[in-house]
């Protein structure tokens, strides 16, 4: 979970240095409404050239997601 935590902090580091990247964000339905659109939406305005992935997940394959590096960022309860 570390490694992945530590993956996602380099992504937005280049991207503040104007490398252009993706991070692959997966989330709950329970963050889906507030937490995700607020997170989504200030990456977007702090980093333009950062391109954001998000899909909805079940709770359940979150650690399996981030131990096979399938997404950067999990957001979940």
């Amino acid at each position: 979970m570390l490694a992945a935590a530590d993956r996602a902090v380099r992504r937005v580091q280049a991207a503040a240095v104007g490398e252009v990247g993706t991070i692959h964000v997966v989330y709950t339905l329970a963050t889906a409404y507030h937490t995700v659109p607020a997170l989504l939406a200030r990456m977007t305005q702090r980093f333009p050239q950062l391109k954001l992935e998000a899909r909805e997940v079940f709770a359940g394959v979150i650690p399996r997601l981030l131990q096979a590096e399938e997404c950067d960022v999990a957001l979940a309860p």
